[in-house]
């Protein structure tokens, strides 16, 4: 099933750009007036603690950012975040590499940056993604925003002649595995589950809707794992594969679409952990990657 994925995925693979044309995107959206930062977080284990490698432009914004407890948890479980902040008329972008998962994602950085540049993009254009509240509830924006945003992401980099689809398929393949070796499902926190939703979705909406039959056998075991997950996928696939996401109106409607179901799936599955760790005989909930 990998290598059948695999193919389809490649098949809208092209020739890999140079760098010069991820420098080349990055300097159109600092030149639409955005101010753009790299920066790299180190994470000490132990401590549980973070920390800014070097002195990044605009420090200050990027560790309010990291004193957040949900912030933290979500760049834990994430390779890169992106960050959008507004002050006043000013946007200051910043792209977040999570250091301690970089083993997984040095051989794709380009792809990785990229995908990263594309969410800047997105909202130096006019696509703004619903903003990061904070709160317990915080990843429900940031992974709705991930279902709407890589769609035109991964347009916009074909568009540009940029190689991303190895480090999409990077990302994805550790879930294909899991499903083809029948693994049991591993309870995760809400956050997490929607973490795997987002990329079940890349996926779906990843491969045409007339191929994805040939893939039946790593849907069948998706929707029998995660029969929630899989339900929200379907509902969630029926209002963005047909909507014209460049026009700005259509792509505001299907972001409130796509938000309401997440949310609405996230206190189902917060509820359920919730019952759960009340039930003495549950046992203890294990840690989790995406835990502060």
């Amino acid at each position: 099933m990998r290598l059948l994925l695999s193919a389809y995925f490649t098949l809208a693979a092209f020739a890999p750009a140079a760098d010069g044309s991820l420098e080349q995107w990055r300097r159109e959206i600092e030149a639409s007036g955005v101010k753009l930062a790299v920066v790299r977080v180190a994470t000490d284990p132990a401590r549980r603690e973070m920390r800014l490698l070097g002195d990044p432009p605009h420090r200050p914004i990027i560790v309010s950012y990291l004193m957040n407890d949900r912030f933290r948890a979500e760049l834990l479980g994430a390779h890169a975040l992106t960050v959008t902040h507004r002050a006043g008329e000013r946007t200051y972008s910043f792209v977040v590499l999570n250091l301690a998962r970089e083993a997984e994602w040095r051989r794709y950085a380009s792809g990785l940056m990229a995908h990263e540049l594309g969410h800047v993009w997105l909202e130096s254009q006019g696509y703004p993604g619903l903003p990061f509240s904070g709160a317990e509830d915080a990843c429900v924006a940031v992974h709705a925003n991930d279902m709407v945003q890589h769609i035109l992401i991964r347009a916009e980099t074909r568009r540009r002649q940029i190689d991303a689809v190895d480090y999409w398929l990077a990302k994805l393949m550790p879930l294909i595995q899991d499903l083809e070796e029948d693994r049991p499902r591993t309870p995760l926190p809400a956050c997490a589950e929607l973490a795997l939703l987002s990329h079940w979705l890349d996926a779906r909406l990843g491969v045409a809707a007339e191929d994805w039959l040939a893939l039946h056998p790593v849907a069948a075991r998706f929707a029998s794992r995660y029969p929630d997950l899989a339900e929200v996928a379907e509902q969630l696939e029926t209002v963005l594969r047909p909507a014209n996401l460049t026009d700005r109106d259509a792509y505001r409607a299907a972001l409130h679409a796509t938000y309401e179901h997440v949310q609405a799936l996230y206190r189902r599955l917060a509820a359920r952990s919730a019952t759960a760790q009340a039930t003495p005989e549950s046992g203890a909930r294990p840690d989790s990657p995406s835990s502060p």
